[in-house]
């Protein structure tokens, strides 16, 4: 399947990898605590990486990862205003992040890198999605609800960067025979 968001995190064709919610013993919380999206099919390296959120606030940054530690590697947290939600974007490449705590972000706001920091096995970004900035087992939600993108291995994502067509509001004109109505009567 295909699908078109204007919530993509990765604003050129990706696909879903894993997806949130599998089970495996290998999972601190016993379960994949988000979706995956592989570098798939793409000529760059390390694929730019965008804000899923229109409105939003980055909370927390991590940038010291090089290797396997700490597990989610180099990360930057977003508060997302529209849905109260809070992502997560993990493993990303190291010295690619371009944000700091304290910025506001719109989707068009470049976080960074995919990259492979941290307990990973290749070139991914791991986003997850949570009600609380504890991230605790329990506070995990599938990120792909608020961003429009099924949680189904395969799915083709494209972004959405058609703007909305601007509003235009007319000006009612005067009838012809107003304005000559007050030339004329200026005059006498």
């Amino acid at each position: 399947a295909t699908v078109t968001s204007k919530y993509s995190p990765i604003h050129i064709q990706c696909e879903v990898g894993q997806p949130y919610g599998s089970i495996s013993s290998g999972y601190t919380c016993g379960f994949h605590t988000g979706i995956d999206f592989p570098k798939v099919g793409v000529a760059e390296a390390n694929p730019e990486l965008f804000s899923c959120s229109e409105d939003g606030e980055v909370v927390y940054i991590y940038t010291k990862s090089t290797g396997t530690t700490p597990a989610l590697g180099n990360q930057v947290q977003i508060r997302d205003n529209r849905t109260g939600l809070y992502y997560r974007y993990c493993h990303m490449l190291h010295g690619s992040i371009q944000v700091k705590v304290g910025d506001k972000v719109t989707t068009a706001t470049k976080l960074g890198r995919m990259g492979n920091t941290g307990n990973s096995t290749g070139t991914h970004l791991h986003l997850e999605a949570s009600t609380t900035q504890s991230w605790q087992c329990e506070s995990f939600v599938n990120p792909g609800e608020s961003l429009g993108i099924p949680n189904i291995r395969g799915t083709i994502v494209l972004y959405d960067d058609i703007p909305e067509p601007p509003v235009y509001i007319k000006k009612k004109k005067k009838f012809p025979w107003v304005i000559y109505f007050k030339k004329f009567r200026e005059r006498y």
